[in-house]
């Protein structure tokens, strides 16, 4: 049972800036996270909101008062300097200090003291052995510096005590979770289930700062709908190994995998793959789900190095190593469905397998998924590489806050006619209506005509910009679009023909490192410390420099349409 709610009360500062009732503000932004929550494959038995009767109690409570404003103020409009010696952060909000994470009230009080702590420690010593480390520091700080008010706006009924109930946070939740809810309950002596593990992730940092949704710092939910992720490592990894494995069954022996008679060395294999498959169980069983997620690699990449020993474009048996191969890649198929639904369903639909993969928990293990003769479907490349082109726009488009780029983004349509920029409003609402209607239906009846009005909003684009001499996205995205198709086209055949993919020659990369050598990153950090100036070089003189290492490698000769397609791909890259 996965249950979540979002959060009824609106950021008052925002409330400010955009006056909306506050039911359609709420309104606005539960549709909002309940989209980027599907896009994400995020599954909820029951998804609701805390603005119920059932879950609304009017309290009196002390405030500041604003003598400028003649106003009582809400935590949210409140900043100052962090209360706790140890911090002093200048810049904390009335409600929480976001550079140590503890809770502030608005106003100075005296701390209370819980006559509960007592049973609260006892509790806590017998559950946190199967905690994480952050969680188990949050708790223990809490009852070393005592407890303090802390609102409570969830009444929800918790269920009978023959569950596992774990609960997966930021750090900054903790102590609501492992303290005072356990206090509340244990306070109560109702037997309420309380919780038997807890896992507590780290602030995310964003560039220089932590992601803050209050202050705009961050990249989002509905942008990273828009821009998707980078999975590069995946796609030299995991998807370079299933594309390999199902494109040599598919090219070779018509889809249809062979029979098996395994050797030495396939033996070999499968007993190290069963050795992930057992570590991977054994995380997921704990809640470790970053160290089960390497296992996962480790299985794909134990893939990769067989078929680079056995090669099987080169002998064509047709045996051992090709059926061992799909049926590796069946189980990577059943091992990543917790973390990537989408792409697991890609892989069966390409394996053509009906039924659920799965793994025993009791005696995990590679198995025979798919039968000798079994027929696969097509093979495509499961991921898709970010370019560095866009990776750029990307970090420069979400640089800084919202209102530092709330300011670029107006000195941007400055620039352009009011047509140019009255046409790309048009599309990017239309985009998010199309994003909505995709997220919410299959029936490709039902959103198609939208999707056909937002191309037509982009071709009147593309022509008022022809006009007024200004090139945009909508221009030269479509020729982006068709360099990262010929990519995939070449990924394929490389993958088919076992032809790893043709490095720069050492020369050229030594030209390029030239131009941005290390001398010019030192100048820059000499210059100035702001990072977002000089990061971009490291990281183009790092890439540089894994090039240069990789350029050195001896590599295959490539087949003839391997060479027809890495010279289309460097046409369209020049163009």
């Amino acid at each position: 049972m996965i249950e979540s709610a979002k959060q009824n009360w609106i950021n008052g500062v925002e409330n400010l800036q955009k006056p909306l009732k506050q039911e359609k503000i709420c309104d606005k932004y539960y549709e909002i996270h309940n989209s980027v929550y599907r896009w994400f494959n995020i599954g909820f038995d029951y998804f609701g909101r805390t603005s119920t009767p059932e879950q609304t109690h009017p309290q009196s409570v002390e405030q500041l008062f604003c003598e400028n404003c003649q106003r009582f103020l809400a935590d949210r409009f409140v900043e100052g300097t962090c209360p706790f010696p140890t911090c002093r952060y200048d810049n904390a909000r009335g409600d929480q200090c976001d550079q140590c994470g503890k809770l502030i009230n608005a106003i100075e009080l005296l701390e209370p003291r819980c006559k509960l702590e007592g049973s609260v420690r006892t509790w806590l010593q017998g559950v946190e052995a199967g905690w994480s480390g952050g969680a188990r520091a949050v708790s223990r700080a809490w009852l070393r510096d005592r407890l303090r008010p802390r609102a409570v706006t969830r009444d929800l009924h918790w269920g009978h005590n023959a569950v596992k109930l774990y609960q997966f946070m930021a750090k900054d939740n903790v102590p609501f979770h492992a303290i005072m809810f356990p206090a509340s309950a244990i306070g109560i002596n109702e037997n309420i289930k309380l919780v038997d593990h807890i896992f507590a992730t780290e602030y995310l940092n964003y560039e220089d700062s932590k992601f803050s949704k209050s202050r705009g710092v961050g990249v989002f939910g509905t942008d990273a709908q828009t821009y998707g992720g980078s999975t590069w490592r995946l796609l030299n990894n995991l998807g370079n190994f299933c594309h390999r494995s199902l494109s040599f069954c598919a090219n070779t022996f018509k889809g249809k995998l062979p029979e098996a008679t395994l050797t030495h060395n396939d033996y070999e294999l499968i007993s190290l793959v069963n050795r992930e498959v057992v570590a991977y169980v054994q995380h997921m069983e704990k809640g470790r789900l970053r160290e089960a997620l390497r296992h996962v690699l480790s299985v794909s990449r134990l893939g990769n190095q067989h078929m680079q020993t056995e090669q099987p474009w080169v002998l064509l048996k047709g045996s051992d190593g090709d059926n061992l191969c799909c049926q590796l890649a069946a189980l990577l198929c059943a091992l990543i469905s917790p973390y990537m639904p989408d792409t697991s369903r890609k892989l069966k639909e390409q394996l053509n397998l009906k039924q659920d993969l799965r793994i025993n928990p009791i005696n995990p293990s590679l198995i025979q998924y798919i039968p000798a003769g079994h027929v696969i479907g097509k093979p495509e490349p499961l991921f898709a590489k970010i370019e560095p082109e866009l990776a750029d726009k990307m970090r420069a488009k979400f640089a800084g806050t919202q209102s530092e780029r709330e300011i670029r983004n107006a000195n941007d349509s400055k620039t352009k006619s009011p047509g140019v920029a009255e046409i790309e409003k048009a599309i990017a609402e239309q985009g998010e209506k199309v994003r909505q209607l995709k997220a919410s239906t299959k029936d490709k009846s039902v959103w198609q005509p939208e999707v056909n009005k937002l191309l037509e909003l982009k071709k009147q684009l593309a022509g008022a910009q022809a006009q007024t001499g200004s090139v945009g996205d909508a221009v030269w995205q479509p020729e982006v679009n068709k360099l990262l198709e010929l990519k995939k086209q070449l990924a394929g055949a490389q993958a088919q023909t076992g032809t790893a993919v043709k490095p720069p020659t050492a020369n050229n990369v030594k030209q390029e490192t030239r131009n941005a050598d290390g001398e010019k990153v030192r100048k820059l950090k000499a210059s100035t410390k702001d990072k977002s100036v000089w990061q971009p070089e490291v990281d183009k003189l790092l890439d540089l420099k894994k090039i240069m290492a990789t350029a050195q490698l001896a590599t295959p000769a490539p087949s003839d349409s391997v060479a027809s397609l890495e010279k289309a791909v460097a046409e369209q890259s020049d163009s």
